[in-house]
């Protein structure tokens, strides 16, 4: 199968995935069902960062010295968009009215604001599939299982909210469409883009790298801290493992 073919087939089946798989769960999930999908997806996300990606970046940085440079602007980049965009989703702890009562001048966020904001996160989700499958096939892959799992937990907890008011089960259809069209655009987009200029590549794979680190610790890792009793952290802990467990067996059975 073509890259070309691919890409867009892996994002797309992904994302798919888990927008059937969290809107068939979201009447019956728990709260504590989503805590422990954000565990294991902190530990994906981190796991195909350091484990997989930094090493392919280190190894280019010998002949594009910016690379790692990269990680540093697209970690500050992602901060702006989210000021822009406001796409912090719901993951199981506090609802969303009682974060925003705990944010120093929040404001209302429209539904239209968050739909924005969730697409521009799925359209970097697929750019950066891209990405990864063009340096290595493998990679792509690995990338692909760590965005589901974020992409699952974070659907999940957003859909449940939403059932609870007026035509919720419409905007979760709204929002999970919305969301494969966006990382089959990133996917097409990053493909076309990157093989027409693959000088770009080790840039773009630093923006990887900045996106999931940036998506765990700043967006996942907060919202477990909601929850300090002692056998939610245990349970954190472990889950994380899991994640980077998960990720460290796919590789070396690749």
């Amino acid at each position: 199968m073509t890259s070309a073919m691919a890409i867009p087939l892996l994002s797309l089946t992904g994302s798919a995935l888990a927008g059937a798989a969290a809107l068939a769960l979201a009447r019956f999930a728990r709260p504590a069902w989503v805590g422990g999908l954000v565990g294991f997806a902190v530990g994906a996300l981190l796991g195909v960062a350091f484990l997989e990606i930094l090493p392919h970046i280190l190894r280019l940085a010998e002949r594009t010295p910016g690379a790692v440079g990269a990680i540093l602007f697209g970690i500050l980049g992602f901060f702006v968009l989210e000021k822009l965009f406001v796409w912090r989703h719901h993951h199981g702890g506090l609802s969303a009215s009682e974060h925003d009562a705990h944010e120093v001048n929040a404001q209302p966020r429209s539904p239209a604001l968050m739909l924005l904001g969730n697409a521009v996160h799925n359209l970097f989700d697929g750019f950066f599939i891209a990405t990864a499958y063009l340096i290595a096939p493998r990679l792509g892959v690995l990338t692909a299982v760590a965005i589901f799992a974020h992409e699952f937990a974070q659907q999940l907890g957003d859909a449940g909210p939403r059932l609870k008011v007026a035509e919720g089960a419409r905007h979760n259809l709204t929002y999970a469409a919305t969301a494969c069209a966006a990382t089959m655009a990133g996917a097409l987009l990053g493909y076309q883009v990157l093989a027409a200029w693959p000088a770009a590549l080790a840039f773009a794979l630093g923006g990887a790298t900045a996106s999931m680190l940036y998506v765990a610790m700043a967006d996942l890792i907060p919202s477990l801290h909601q929850r300090t009793d002692s056998s939610a952290a245990m349970q954190q802990i472990v889950l994380i493992a899991l994640g980077v467990g998960a990720i460290a067996l796919l590789g070396a059975l690749q």
